[in-house]
């Protein structure tokens, strides 16, 4: 990319230029503005499947951070911290300062935005604890004066430090309006840092509720775009602009085009009434000397509570650093399938349930996506079918361990252990193996389909191990029951998995 300065008459004369890709006006940038932790179950996924982010990199280009706060840290929480210095970029080239103790000196709203994700709650012992708060944070400040090739610095300095510091994230709580473009130079970069394998999230905006309002970084095929979502009580506490009562959709919320495959948000997180870390000397998003009128109680010291799918954003970085810790390397594409397909429904008051253009495919599940994410191999695959149609796939394995009771072939006795395993839509093939230890011990494998046909059956004879595989376009959706049986066995212990590989994207 480069940057031109002229006239329209001679900006307009490049395009058609032999080499010249796409043309675009160095136009402003938006920033799109305790119980939310808990409320999509990341809190649990610390305390029962024990990830935190751990060592995965999160990189937020926003305003800055307020590295000085006790929950962002430098040199704990923020591993870096770097402010893109408001030169003449046509001109010269960019300058990064790094190690700021505080580059967050204008509005204090990446500093609110990196506290939801990587903050850890040292100032409030705990209580305002970010998703992921054993992640690193690389802030990059831009400034509270965003513009596209501020933006693109930021993306420049994420992708040549991504192994330096494991940079995995990328959150955007910033955007603009107009159609998406896949040559708009944003939508380039955030496609460079996807094929790098980092997950991007953007904000999708905050001009709902109105259709076709969506920011148009957040509709690329390759981004995760976050809709502004509220919680169960908040409809009754603020009816005006924000949630509606018994809403689960922010008011203000950008959404998509009814039917249209592209123009909709990703996914719902908690945007409203969002308290999280305040800079300490922004002017902006700092409550320290004005009233708050979004929270009640008002937040103590060191914290702001604000309302915006920026504030839902950084939710979802959160929750996907979380995500590739439970499964390192996992592909972007399978992280947005993991959060997709737990996300749970979202219904409007009147019982009738929210469309995709509205709220994508529904309310965040932590808990359930980063349970998923431990389930699937890190890679997508593919599958073609016997009518020679192919598939882009993702496997799915469930573990279990039992143990083959007394099993006596010569009276005829086989012994049984059985497992139960649920296969979802979009299923095109299963694998089922058992092994255990010692191969003197025969143990055979059927399974039973969920009308209780066989479906698929291993046996042997003299080995430590049977496995089965059945395919089908697609296969039928139920229950299905795998039954280990043991015919010459004295209590053998035994270890059993079931793979099922799906459509990815659910076929779309």
């Amino acid at each position: 990319m480069i940057a031109v300065q002229g006239t329209t008459d001679q900006i307009r004369s490049t395009i058609g230029l032999p080499g010249v890709r796409s043309v675009y006006f160095n136009k402003q940038l938006e920033y799109l503005l305790n119980d939310s932790v808990g409320y999509i179950g990341a809190d649990r996924v610390w305390s029962d499947l024990g990830y935190t982010g751990k060592g995965v990199g999160v990189a937020v280009i926003d305003s800055g951070v307020d590295a000085t706060h006790p929950d962002l840290a430098l040199g704990t929480a923020t591993v870096q911290n770097v402010k893109i210095l408001a030169g003449n970029f046509f001109t010269s080239d960019s300058v990064f300062v790094e190690n700021v103790p505080n580059s967050d000196t204008t509005s204090g709203h990446g500093t609110h935005v990196s506290g939801t994700i990587v903050g850890r709650g040292t100032a409030s012992t705990g209580k305002y604890t970010g998703v992921a708060p054993g992640a690193n944070l690389i802030g990059i400040g831009a400034g509270e004066g965003l513009h596209i090739l501020w933006a693109l610095q930021g993306f420049d300095y994420a992708l040549a430090n991504q192994d330096k510091y494991n940079i995995q994230v990328i959150s955007n709580s910033w955007g603009t309006n107009g159609e998406f473009a896949a040559a708009d130079p944003v939508n380039v970069a955030s496609k460079a840092a996807y094929d790098r394998g980092m997950i991007v999230a953007f904000a999708s905006g905050n001009e709902g509720p109105d259709e076709n309002t969506l920011n148009p970084y957040s509709v690329a095929p390759w981004v995760i775009g976050v809709a502004a979502g509220c919680t169960t009580d908040q409809g009754v506490r603020d009816t005006s602009v924000r949630c509606n009562p018994g809403s689960l959709l922010a008011n203000f919320s950008s959404r998509g085009i009814p039917g249209d495959p592209l123009y909709h948000p990703t996914i719902t997180a908690p945007g409203v009434w969002i308290t999280a870390a305040r800079s300490s000397t922004g002017v902006v998003i700092n409550a320290s000397g004005s009233t708050n009128q979004y929270c009640n109680p008002v937040p103590e010291a060191y914290y702001v509570c604000i309302n915006g799918t920026s504030m839902a954003t950084p939710h979802i970085a959160g929750v996907a650093a979380l995500m590739r810790e439970a499964k390192p390397g996992l592909h972007p594409d399978l992280i947005k399938e993991a959060l997709t397909s737990t996300a749970k429904p979202m219904t409007r008051p009147d019982g009738s349930l929210y469309e995709e253009w509205e709220v994508g495919a529904g309310y965040v599940d932590a808990y359930a996506a980063v349970a998923k994410a431990e389930r699937m191999a890190a890679k997508p695959g593919t599958f073609r079918t016997k009518e020679g149609k192919t598939y882009k796939t993702y496997a799915e394995t469930y573990t279990w361990s039992g143990i083959m009771p007394l099993g006596v072939t010569e009276a005829g006795a086989g012994s049984h252990d059985y497992y139960k395993q649920d296969i979802t839509a979009n299923a095109l093939s299963a694998t089922v193996r058992v092994q255990w230890g010692d191969p003197v011990q025969d143990i055979d494998l059927y399974v039973n389909a969920p009308d209780g046909s066989l479906i698929g059956k291993s046996a042997q004879g003299a080995t430590n191990f049977e496995e089965t595989t059945f395919t089908g376009t697609f296969l039928p959706l139920g229950t299905y029951t795998v039954d280990v049986e043991g015919w010459l066995t004295v209590a053998a212990p035994y270890d059993g998995a079931f793979t099922v590989s799906y459509v990815l994207g659910g076929g779309k």
